[in-house]
């Protein structure tokens, strides 16, 4: 692995940190796609714009392998990472990371797919519960700035993509928690994280080639999958290749 643990941010395994209003140099996250989660408990809100137009790539979904000639700029915006058995942190053990931004400058971020908090997304966002699919909890999206909610959406069947949603893909995007919820129903499906996955420039491409990630397409349902947590295990089953075999590990490497 590289010097700092996945999925975290800068070398030396601290998160990265935005300052209100202000953009993290190195980190070049848009602004305004973000909402600050609001506590369980009776309290203000507060609004965070600092994630907004983060779609700006997109890939078709196939659920196929993504190969990457070599000498090519790697892209890995709108695609999933897929935590391979060797990737131990407890942050991304066998997880899936749905990535949002990725360039050669900023870095790469995301939100893990497969990780539900639990915790009903009525509870700290009022009326977005109504869009959300099951299981309707807010998803733990990764350790960074994990008290900003981060919505992704797809369409409840297969169709294109109304324009509420800034598509990382033909079928995937992200959606703006300033929105009415009420407007997008029976339009689109929701499914909120708090935090993210960010990692800097070149962190991801090393965690790559160090064997702890694989770079899959992804598909709608797993966005919007009532199993969440048989998702690594569903990923990695549709691929035709050794991954697929990888997906009847068990967990406790010395009983493989």
């Amino acid at each position: 692995m590289s010097a700092s643990s996945p999925g975290t941010g800068a070398a030396g395994g601290g998160p990265v940190r935005l300052a209100d209003g202000e953009r993290n140099e190195g980190r070049g996250l848009p602004r305004d796609a973000g909402h600050r989660i609001a506590p369980a408990t009776p309290g203000p809100a507060c609004v965070d714009h600092r994630l907004a137009a983060i779609a700006s790539g997109r890939s078709s979904g196939t659920g196929s392998e993504v190969v990457v000639q070599p000498g090519a700029e790697l892209d890995l915006t709108g695609r999933l990472l897929v935590a391979t058995p060797t990737l131990t942190d407890p942050n991304f053990a066998r997880t899936v990371v749905l990535v949002f931004q990725h360039d050669q400058v900023d870095g790469a971020m995301g939100v893990v797919l497969n990780r539900p908090s639990g915790q009903p997304v009525d509870d700290h966002l009022d009326g977005w519960g109504v869009v959300a699919p099951d299981p309707p909890d807010v998803f733990v999206g990764g350790p960074v700035q994990t008290e900003v909610a981060i919505a992704a959406a797809t369409t409840p069947l297969p169709g294109p993509l109304p324009d509420d949603v800034q598509a990382l893909t033909d079928f995937m995007g992200v959606v703006d928690l300033q929105l009415d919820p009420s407007t997008l129903l029976d339009r689109v499906v929701v499914r909120v994280f708090a935090g993210y996955a960010g990692w800097s420039p070149g962190q991801v491409e090393d965690e790559i080639a160090e064997g702890a990630w694989w770079i899959v397409e992804g598909d709608r349902e797993d966005l919007v999958t009532p199993d969440p947590f048989g998702l690594w295990r569903q990923v990695l089953r549709r691929q035709r290749d050794h991954r697929a075999l990888a997906s009847t590990w068990l967990e406790d490497p010395s009983l493989n």
